[in-house]
Parts: structure tokens; C-alpha cells; sequence
């Protein structure tokens, strides 16, 4: 049943596609197109292009190109914040808020000779940058250091984002929520 209904529906489809036009143009020159010719005789059968089509992909050759870009060597980064742990609390007397982040690069390879993983583990580190993000907002950092000065109370959301020079994120974002408790003013 459910494939005489999924025929059903592309005959539907495709008919349109396929059905002839006629071009009528009655006597005060309105000119109109239909699939049904009109009573008089003035109808004029249109001959349509061909309906323009997208081949698919070859999902083989793609695999295959893929595997030519593929480089000898793969970098995995992890990402972490080193400072504020996840759910921590500034009490009062803390006034600024530091934030580390630091990454890890772990090389996989093929190759048996230690100086060239370390070559392409110092190729993978180059111009990579972290980015510090609180609230949505980017603050000015330097080596995966940032500080925030007097920070209001309230929760507050820290994320790092490890970014390649053309600024490409390389792994997923270390994120952390913090609550800052200050003394109310009455």
C-alpha cells in the first residue's frame, strides 16, 4: 500500500513536467498559457526546454579525493580552562577574576621516527591562538591569560576558543559558569 501511494505521488510529479502548453491569444491580444487548448483555434502548442537537472554525487570519488587531501599526519587538540573550574564562586573580597586556558596537542602518525612527529607537532601549535570569550564578549588576552577587573556580581559564562591563524576553530570551546557574590548596596 505505502508503495503504491509513493508511486501515485510521483506520477503526480512528474506529469506536470511532461504535459504540453499551448499559447493562446484571444482578440484584444492578451496573450495566456495552459495546459488545456482554448475552444477557438488560435492555440499554439509551446515547445519547452528541457527541465534543468543536477546530477548527484559520486560519494567513491569524493572519498577518494578526500583521502589525497589528507595529510601523513593528524593533529588532535584539547582545549581546557586551567582557572575558573566550571561552577566556581567569586566571593567578595576576590575583586578581578583571572582566566587560563591552556591546549594540548596529540599528534597521530604513521611515521616510526620521533623528529618528525615533533616537527608536525610544532608545525600543528603554529599560530594557533586562544580566545577568551566572557558573556559573549571577547576580552583582550595574551597567551591564553586574560583578567577581568571588578567583575559585577551574577552568574557569568567563560568560554575559550581555540582559533587557527585565518581564525578557523580547531576544536570544540572549553566553557565554564561562574557566580560572583557581592555585598548589596541598600
Amino acid at each position: 500500500m505505502k508503495s503504491y501511494i509513493v508511486f501515485l505521488l510521483a506520477a503526480l510529479a512528474i506529469s506536470p513536467a511532461i504535459a504540453q502548453i499551448y499559447k493562446n491569444i484571444d482578440e484584444q491580444g492578451n496573450v495566456t498559457y495552459s495546459d488545456k487548448p482554448a475552444d477557438d483555434a488560435s492555440n499554439e502548442k509551446v515547445e519547452l526546454p528541457p527541465v534543468n537537472t543536477t546530477p548527484g554525487l559520486d560519494l567513491e570519488k569524493l572519498a577518494q579525493q578526500r583521502q589525497q587531501v589528507e595529510t601523513h599526519f593528524k593533529s588532535d587538540y584539547r582545549l581546557y580552562l586551567r582557572s575558573p573550574k566550571d561552577g566556581s564562586h567569586l566571593m567578595a573580597h576576590q575583586r578581578d577574576l583571572h582566566i587560563e586556558a591552556a591546549f594540548e596537542v596529540n599528534i597521530r602518525s604513521n611515521s616510526p621516527e620521533q623528529s618528525k612527529i615533533d616537527d608536525a607537532k610544532q608545525a600543528a601549535t603554529a599560530g594557533v591562538q586562544i580566545k577568551i570569550y566572557m558573556d559573549g564578549q571577547l576580552l583582550p588576552s595574551q597567551d591564553g591569560k586574560a583578567t577581568v577587573q571588578e567583575v559585577f556580581r551574577g552568574e557569568h559564562k567563560i568560554e575559550a576558543r581555540l582559533v587557527d591563524s585565518n581564525g578557523k576553530q580547531l576544536t570544540k570551546p572549553a566553557k565554564a559558569t561562574i557566580w560572583v557574590h557581592r555585598p548589596r548596596a541598600n
